[in-house]
Parts: structure tokens; C-alpha cells; sequence
């Protein structure tokens, strides 16, 4: 992942982005030598806890750099919480347009309780790959009072309640995350 937002790059990976895009450069030219596809993950593409808003130049700039390195799937991480259901749209929708062949993945957390809107608001974009963690686990130590990711389980129930089915067994998932509570 690379960040958006330079300053969250750096405190969390600490690079600035064009260190950071040469570092990923050489892993993706790796990982195709080996013929291994690659994600390429823009973070804090809806806001940042330290910059605030992220232009969306900064994001477009991310994203161009992981297409132009050949991930034909791009992650877009909305790494703090910040995102919401109109932003998301209009930032999508964006990026859909410039890189129509691109597969994009939504990662959301919920921290302003948004997360669920938030897929919805994907989903209405055509995003049909979303990133969650068992029992919402995840979060980012620089996001003070942010959550972890959108929790799988309500994720499946919800796109099992909307009629969207996962082949997700909810019965055994919350098994497993009761597993997972206990340890």
C-alpha cells in the first residue's frame, strides 16, 4: 500500500511517495517476472487524520502509478474511516472512468459507523470485492479513535439480506469468530 496522503505514507511506512513507488516498482517487476499478479493498494484515498482531505489528484496519481505497473486489481482503501456514500461515488466513478479494465476492490473501516453505507455505495458503483476482518479487527495506530475494518460477518449478512449471495455460511463464520473471541 501506499498512501494518499505523503504524510500518512510517512509516518506509517516512513517513505515519501516516490521512495515508496520505487520500492513497489521493483516488487511488481519482480512478482511478474515470476508471473504473479499484483494488487496495487491506494491508501487513505478518502481523507487522512493528518492532511484532512486527500485531492484527488494525489489518489489519481497512486492509482495511475500501480495501473501503469500493471496491477490489474487496485485496492482502495479508505485506511481511516473517513470515507462516506457521496464521496465514495464521485471518487469511484472517477477512477472507474480512467481505468475502465482496472478491477477495483473496496477496503472501508467504520470508524464514523459509515461502513455498511459505504459498500452500499460501492455496490451501486459496480465494486463487488470489499476487504473486511473477522470481528472488525484492524484499525490504524495513526488515526486516533478510528476502528478497524468493516466487520465480515455484518458485511455477509448484509449482502445476504440485500439478496447478494457470498457462498459465505454465516452459521459457521460466527463459529469461527467465536473461536477467534475466545483466543
Amino acid at each position: 500500500m501506499i498512501s494518499s496522503s505523503e504524510a500518512h505514507n510517512l509516518v506509517n511506512f516512513r517513505m515519501k511517495h516516490d521512495e515508496a513507488k520505487r520500492e513497489h516498482a521493483a516488487i511488481m517487476a519482480r512478482a511478474r517476472a515470476l508471473g504473479i499478479k499484483t494488487i496495487g493498494c491506494a491508501g487513505t484515498v478518502y481523507g487522512c487524520p493528518i492532511d484532512g482531505d486527500v485531492p484527488m489528484a494525489k489518489v489519481l496519481d497512486i492509482v495511475g502509478f500501480y495501473v501503469g505497473e500493471g496491477a490489474e486489481t487496485i485496492m482502495l482503501g479508505d485506511t481511516t474511516g473517513a470515507a462516506n456514500p457521496m464521496v465514495v461515488r464521485e471518487r469511484i466513478g472517477e477512477m472507474m472512468a480512467r481505468w475502465p479494465k482496472a478491477k477495483f476492490i473496496a477496503h472501508f473501516h467504520d470508524t464514523r459507523g459509515m461502513g455498511m453505507a459505504n459498500v452500499v455505495a460501492g455496490l451501486e458503483m459496480g465494486i463487488s470485492t470489499y476487504d473486511a476482518s473477522l470481528g472488525g479487527l484492524g484499525g490504524c495506530p495513526y488515526a486516533p479513535g478510528a476502528s478497524g475494518n468493516i466487520v465480515t460477518e455484518d458485511l455477509v449478512f448484509m449482502l445476504d439480506a440485500m439478496g447478494l449471495r457470498t457462498g459465505i455460511d454465516l452459521e459457521k463464520l460466527l463459529k469461527v469468530r467465536s473461536i477467534v473471541a475466545e483466543a
